[in-house]
């Protein structure tokens, strides 16, 4: 026992010492004469404590106490870093006139850079230090203390106040700020003041000192936050910050020191006000377009426990009407339409303004409008002065946290959850219902599109459309074809669902002589649309290499420059914005990716960082006005995708389409030009069961029919795995369903076989049973039909209910006459339209074998009816069996009909046979494989009977097994005598006459017709060009890629030219780039045999 008293005695003489000797320290006046004085903090030794002698001169007892002090919080970071902002700003206190009835003391660091000719104090330590007299004297190093902690900062107000006693107190934050995210960022320790550790230093500097502070204000970004007020309202009367991003340069230190030393008496409403008008007419001074976007606002903190209570009372109420995906939904309308904060190409702050907030609220939620109408009426209250500008006229003083979509959420909690984040909790409970409801709709928001003329119309039937972007795929200035990522405003989806895309414009980003294409975001509010351009800005002189948004606000086609906002990191510090861009700097604009193409459906990760992108360029600044994005009409050749997404980040692309452009300048569109959209794989419910009856019956819940058909017949779907050949949403519509005879017969050398095909178009351009059949009488049918073709035995019927037309048509195929193997084909139409869907049924034949098949396809289209399937893959069929799923047969059709499976075909090429091919006219022969593809040469003058083209054609593969037809591999072989001038000029893999007739002729030649491509061919990209031997005759050969028409998908060329005596031959190679490197041997094997006769 005697122990532990004695232990207990020796405690409290501590902490009465203790005490004694801080009352002690406390009754000194601010200004006592202090030579040498050691104030000790944990952690650090009392060497790295001392103050300045230099500072003694501003030490006298007998000054009377300030009327303020100030305490200055500067985490310098990269502003300091790269820009020297905090130095300037500094200096900018040092220039008031007067400031002997105040005390300025600062503490600085969380930066880099030592002292030097520019930077007076070393930001890379931790110091303190007082302004007197129009300079800055250090007072205390505190080594490398992390500016990030709460501590940090709660030692700094207690000695800042109980070493410079006052009237009254203000503190001043100084670096980026990031609202919800709190402030600062030292990048010492890479670490920020959370709104928790804010509160928890003000919590113990107040409970040390017993001081409140008249004015906390925070020259930082995006930090005029309801969750900022409700940390730190209990520790002053008044708060200063901003909504927005502030310009690079921040508050008018010299005007607040002069206008606060000229009246000393004011409070902090009147302080405020002041920091307000001095930031308006600093910045209005600074740049032209600084009175665009700046937000400032002072707070009475005393209103803020009432406007916390008002905004619990909306949240309780509101959460009893957001309750499933439609409500949510609105929801996320509403806060799409508010006024938002801190927005740039790739992140989002998340913050929104309070009171524009609730009267989008109100207008959607009328029976909310008692607990609107109260906080309504506490923002007003307490937002005491408020700036707002032309671009931000909704800037009511507060915002609020409120993601908008899912993906926003997401980087939101980024490993932390929603208790971390939100402080008021029924906030957090509308946040988390939200996010809760939106993660877990999966649906995607289905789109149908169409052309006419020169327009593409497409619809959806989702009501939820957040997000519209165009993917533009054109040449770059780089040479190169890029994909530029361009929104569209999704109010320009009717009532209907439709939006008709016919301008052929791209954005672009001009100076004022040139435009560069660029992609662009777009963010739109009830009355206010934004352009956020991706750019990367060069200047070697103010040495500037970043990637930043250029923000334009987009009125009437007309747009107005805001700013250069740096990449916005959801989770952490935002910096702070430049207003302006110097003569001189070079701007890069930014593309999604190059060719070969790779789109990603999802948005928020494909664009999730510019310094990812692809850059083209550049342009050169001449005047920051002038830099300003056009809408330019696309004069090259060009393709285009759209993409639908909804606020659960849920996505949906069309197909692509490609137009070209004519003699006029006008864009036409290429009617076989399909680009195909790459969509996710799913496992599809089909099922397949047998019956007792010598039939199996199909079910689709996804199109939304089933059927019967014969179990003696070959049954192949949509490969909706390995879906690179096909979308949902294909010109023609995609064939969901191919049945074919068992015993099915091919004419030699035609891949035409007898079968029935299913496809479904759900498009509101095509309501008619009798479209197909209206479509074969127009004009439009020749393009498909260029021969003669019959139509007869037409009918309209019902089946199981539901309205149906059908037709036959009987024609010859103008491909297969022109390979000598054409025989007269049949085929029976029929269109259906069921639940709003047409379905087209059409049996295909040869009229020989048309008969044969008739019943079976009669048999199948009476089976048809509606099927939905409401009961999950698992589910039993209309028999009570259960059914199977085909996810085994996604694996088969990837194998067989994806990439070239190199190793099942490993010896295929060894076993070639070849014969020999002579001709006469031009003397030579070649050797060509006979036991592939097509196996014998076809004649060019077949399909050119005006002897513009003349050799041979050779086909290596037989493609057309499947449904995922990628195209014909083939080689062609054409030759020229000298003198077949006109020949050779109309030949489009050569445009023109070598001249001289020899390698220099003709690479001049090729230079031309390379040139010419890049202009007039989609895609165009030239991979290789070199100079070769062939038989020993200098040869020229160009490889490229490019996309071809026929085939809907990228095509890989190689064309190798040589001249021998007299005549030229020109040796041309196709294929799909998958499978170039397979077959290319064969190609230089029958290179290699070519023997050519002398004159």
């Amino acid at each position: 026992m005697s122990i532990i008293l004695i232990s207990l005695i020796i405690t409290c003489i501590f902490f009465a010492v203790l005490l004694l000797s801080t009352l002690f320290l406390w009754s000194l006046p601010a200004n006592s004469p202090v030579t040498s004085f050691t104030h000790r903090v944990e952690g650090l030794s009392p060497s790295e404590l001392i103050f300045n002698e230099s500072a003694s001169n501003n030490l006298d007892g007998n000054t009377p106490l300030a009327d303020y002090t100030l305490l200055v919080y500067i985490i310098g970071s990269d502003l300091e870093n790269k820009s020297y902002a905090a130095t300037n700003d500094i200096l900018e206190m040092q220039k008031a006139v007067d400031t002997s009835s105040m005390n300025v003391v600062l503490q600085t660091g969380g930066g880099g850079g030592e002292i030097h000719d520019k930077r007076f104090i070393d930001f890379s330590r931790t110091q303190r230090s007082l302004i007197s007299n129009g300079t800055t004297h250090t007072l205390m190093d505190l080594n490398k203390a992390n500016m990030g902690e709460s501590k940090t900062l709660s030692d700094f107000i207690i000695w800042g106040i109980s070493k410079y006693p006052a009237k009254k107190y203000a503190i001043f934050f100084w670096d980026h700020g990031s609202g919800l995210n709190g402030f600062g960022n030292d990048l010492n320790y890479n670490d920020i003041l959370t709104p928790y550790e804010l509160q928890v230093a003000f919590q113990k500097s107040t409970f040390v000192t017993q001081k409140n502070f008249e004015l906390i204000g925070f020259d930082a970004c995006l930090m005029a936050s309801l969750e900022i007020l409700n940390h730190v309202n209990s520790y002053g009367n008044y708060m200063i910050f901003s909504e927005e991003l502030e310009p690079s340069w921040g508050w008018n230190y010299t005007a607040i020191l002069d206008r606060l030393n000229s009246n000393p008496e004011m409070d902090g409403r009147s302080l405020g006000r002041i920091i307000v008008d001095s930031y308006k007419q600093y910045s209005e001074r600074t740049s032209e377009v600084a009175n665009r976007s700046i937000t400032m606002s002072v707070i009475d903190l005393n209103v803020v426990p009432e406007l916390v209570n008002r905004t619990i009372e909306l949240a309780d109420a509101m959460g009893k009407q957001i309750t499933d995906l439609n409500s949510a939904t609105l929801f996320s309308r509403i806060v799409d339409s508010t006024e938002r904060y801190g927005q740039s190409v790739n992140g989002t702050s998340g913050l929104v303004d309070m009171y524009d907030l609730t009267i989008n609220l109100e207008n959607s939620f009328p029976s909310l409008s008692r607990e609107i109408k109260a906080l309504q009426q506490s923002i007003s209250k307490a937002v005491i002065y408020n700036l707002k500008s032309d671009s931000k006229i909704n800037a009511h003083g507060i915002s609020i946290y409120m993601p908008l979509q899912k993906s926003e959420f997401v980087s939101l909690l980024n490993g932390s959850n929603f208790a971390d984040i939100f402080s008021i909790l029924p906030w957090e409970k509308i946040a988390f219902t939200q996010y809760s409801i939106i993660s877990n709709d999966l649906t995607e928001p289905r789109i149908k599109s169409t052309t006419e003329k020169n327009e593409i119309n497409l619809r959806t039937d989702s009501i939820d459309i957040s997000t519209v972007v165009a993917d533009i795929a054109t040449n770059s200035t780089q040479g190169p074809m890029l994909i530029y990522r361009q929104y569209i405003d999704p109010s320009k989806i009717d009532s209907n669902g439709f939006l008709t895309y016919s301008e052929h414009n791209m954005l672009s980003l001009c100076n004022s002589q040139t435009c560069i294409p660029t992609s662009m975001k777009l963010e739109t509010n009830r009355d206010k649309k934004f352009v956020m351009i991706p750019v990367r800005v060069q200047s070697e002189a103010d040495n500037i290499n970043e990637n930043v948004s250029l923000i334009y606000e987009m009125n009437n086609g007309k747009f107005v420059f805001l700013g250069a906002s740096p990449e916005i990191n959801p989770n952490g510090a935002v910096p702070k914005i430049e207003l302006s861009l110097k003569p001189g700097y070079k701007i890069y604009t930014k593309a999604l990716s190059q060719y070969p193409f790779q789109v990603s459906k999802n948005l928020a990760a494909s664009i999730k960082s510019t310094s990812k992108l692809v850059d083209d360029g550049s342009l050169l600044v001449d005047s920051g006005e002038a830099i300003l994005p056009k809408f330019v009409s696309i004069k090259l050749p060009f393709a285009i995708t759209f993409t639908f997404c909804d606020y659960s980040d849920n996505c949906y692309g069309s197909r692509w389409y490609t137009f070209r452009v004519s003699y006029d300048g006008s864009s036409q569109i290429q009617p076989d030009y399909e680009l195909n959209h790459m969509q996710n794989g799913e496992a599809r419910q089909c099922t397949e069961i047998p019956s007792t009856i010598g039939t199996c019956q199909y079910a689709n819940g996804i199109y939304g029919f089933k059927l019967q058909y014969p179990q003696n017949w070959d049954l192949r779907s949509q490969n909706v795995c390995d879906n690179s050949s096909y979308s949902f949403d294909t010109l023609s519509d995609p064939t969901i369903l191919r049945l074919s005879p068992k015993d099915k017969l091919r004419n030699t050398g035609s891949p035409y076989e007898s079968a029935i095909t299913i496809d479904m178009n759900d498009s509101p351009f095509r309501k008619s049973v009798k479209a197909y059949f209206d479509f074969l009488k127009s004009p439009s049918a020749r393009d498909i039909f260029p021969g003669t073709y019959q139509i007869t035995q037409l009918k309209s019927r019902s089946i199981n209910g539901n309205p149906a037309f059908e037709f036959v048509l009987k024609y010859n195929s103008s491909a297969e006459e022109k390979l000598d193997v054409s025989k007269e084909r049949t085929e029976k139409f029929l269109t259906l339209l069921m639940d709003n869907k047409l379905y087209n049924l059409v049996l295909q034949g040869y009229s020989t074998e048309f008969s044969k098949y008739l019943p079976a396809f009669e048999n199948i289209v009476s089976s048809l009816s509606k099927y939905t399937n409401n009961k999950g893959p698992d589910s039993l069929n209309d028999n009570g069996q259960q059914s199977k799923i085909f996810s085994n047969q996604c694996n088969m059709e990837i194998n067989k009909h994806g990439s070239a499976n190199h190793s099942e075909n490993g010896n295929l090429f060894e076993n070639i046979t070849y014969s020999t091919l002579s001709d006469t006219k031009y003397n030579y022969t070649i050797e060509y494989p006979t036991n592939i593809g097509f196996g014998k040469p076809i004649e060019l003058n077949k399909f050119d009977p005006s002897g513009t083209i003349s050799g041979y054609y050779f086909v290596l593969n037989d493609n057309t097994q499947s449904l995922n037809d990628r195209g014909m591999v083939s080689i062609m072989i054409e030759s020229f005598g000298k003198d077949e001038v006109r020949k050779m000029e109309q030949n489009p893999d050569l445009m023109s006459v070598p001249s001289p007739f020899d390698i220099n002729g003709l690479k001049a030649a090729i230079e031309n017709k390379v040139s010419q491509d890049k202009l007039d061919t989609v895609g165009y990209h030239l991979l290789d060009e070199q100079v070769l031997s062939v038989k020993g005759n200098p040869s020229l050969t160009t490889e490229y890629t490019y996309f071809n028409p026929v085939v809907k998908d990228t095509t890989q060329d190689k064309i190798v030219y040589t001249i021998i005596g007299n005549q030229m031959f020109l040796f041309h190679f196709t294929s799909d780039p998958k499978t170039y490197l397979y077959f290319i041997p064969i190609f230089d094997r029958m290179m290699d045999s070519l023997e050519v006769e002398p004159e």
